[in-house]
């Protein structure tokens, strides 16, 4: 017979958190955020709910740039090189700006093609996909920020509940965002993060702006348009009116 387990006077089992995670994933460069949801547990959470704090730890301070990566991608017979540590990989081909070829543009059409003809080729023959690449890529994102997240003050545990968001550019197609939001959902299982429900995206100047606005309130006017590698006629977003308009090229 199965005897009670009696738990020590004072014991407590640490309770599940809830927590939202965002990645930010751009042409050049990735970041990522996140934020506790539900109150604090005693035992191991020291931060205030609902205070954003940014995943560091992409680089060592001394070089400058912690809490952004590269999104650079390089595959080795028996490793997947990424952000930072592509400058130091001594062989291979570095894949960038796969970002691109999750949406199609003739403005971008022909460095689409040069990029997508020089993804690598899998053990079958066969060319990885764009969105293989991508989910490789933020794999490896997303155990950093996993690791990142395991000592204090937060400490993760496995059964804590994450919500994950991704920003997308304003003009991007739905196609684009599928894409995005399969490849952040696939990650996440890789990386080991259970998630709370789909991900979920929002566009780079709706982030921006709530941001922004919750640090300002209403202080300022604020403006928020969405510059990216290529030029934009913005047109400005207005979150009063609740008609926002997306940039045209």
């Amino acid at each position: 017979m199965a005897l009670p387990i009696r738990q020590r006077e004072g014991h407590r089992e640490p309770e599940n958190q809830e927590l939202f995670i965002s990645v930010d994933f751009g042409s050049t460069f990735a970041g990522s955020a996140f934020c506790v949801a539900s109150d604090p547990t005693i035992s191991r959470n020291r931060l205030k709910k609902g205070v954003i704090k940014s995943i560091l730890g992409f680089t060592s301070v001394k070089e400058g740039r912690p809490s952004e990566a590269p999104t650079l991608i390089m595959y080795q017979p028996d490793a997947i090189i990424w952000g930072w540590r592509v400058y130091n990989a001594k062989s291979g081909s570095v894949i960038q700006r796969i970002k691109i070829c999750l949406d199609d543009r003739e403005i971008t059409r022909e460095e689409r093609q040069r990029i997508e003809k020089g993804l690598p080729m899998k053990p079958d023959g066969e060319r990885m996909t764009v969105d293989e690449v991508l989910a490789d890529y933020l794999t490896q994102f997303l155990t950093h920020v996993k690791a990142q997240l395991a000592p204090v003050p937060f400490k993760y545990l496995a059964g804590d509940k994450a919500r994950l968001i991704g920003t997308v550019p304003a003009i991007w197609t739905m196609p684009a965002r599928r894409r995005t939001k399969a490849a952040l959902e696939k990650a996440a299982q890789q990386a080991g993060i259970p998630l709370e429900g789909e991900v979920t995206l929002y566009s780079e100047p709706e982030a921006a702006f709530a941001y922004s606005y919750d640090k300002l309130g209403a202080q300022l006017e604020l403006r928020v348009s969405d510059i990216d590698a290529y030029p934009y006629q913005c047109v400005e977003i207005s979150h009063e009116q609740g008609r926002g308009h997306h940039c045209n090229r």
